[in-house]
């Protein structure tokens, strides 16, 4: 929940469509913007709910790729991957882990899990973080069929 005033609009949801509390709102309308997806992509409350995923998913014990992307599939969509979608997952977080890696940043540069287990590849779970943002901004959790 969230603190809401009538006359001032918080800013995510004007993106989404959201109606103004000043007024009533018999019919909402519906759109798909540029906007939205870049919020998505780029919003610190989105990054920190992947980070939040992420450190979920370790806790849990998942310490392979596969069994990682499982459980964010599980978490994000209630489903387990198709096994394509698992070769890809997986394939997505080796490929992550290796260009944070070769690039060498610092680990507090990196969008690492909020995660009670010990991260004792930085790179490794900064590519979790990443797989959770991706699958947050997918198609299929953001629209319901």
């Amino acid at each position: 929940y969230i603190f809401v005033r009538r006359n001032l609009r918080y800013p995510l949801f004007e993106v989404f469509d959201g109606p103004a509390a000043n007024a009533s709102c018999p019919d909402r309308g519906q759109s798909t913007t540029a906007r939205q997806s870049l919020l998505m992509l780029n919003s610190e409350l989105v990054l920190q709910m992947a980070q939040q995923l992420a450190g979920r998913v370790l806790d849990e014990g998942h310490t392979t790729p596969a069994e990682q992307a499982t459980a964010v599939f599980r978490r994000a969509l209630s489903r387990t991957p198709e096994a394509g979608e698992l070769e890809e997952l997986v394939a997505f977080l080796e490929q992550q882990q290796a260009l944070l890696t070769a690039d060498a940043r610092a680990s507090e540069e990196l969008s690492l899990p909020i995660s009670k287990a010990s991260l004792e590849n930085p790179y490794a779970a900064a590519a979790l973080t990443d797989l959770c943002l991706a699958v947050l901004n997918s198609s299929e959790f953001v629209y319901v069929d």
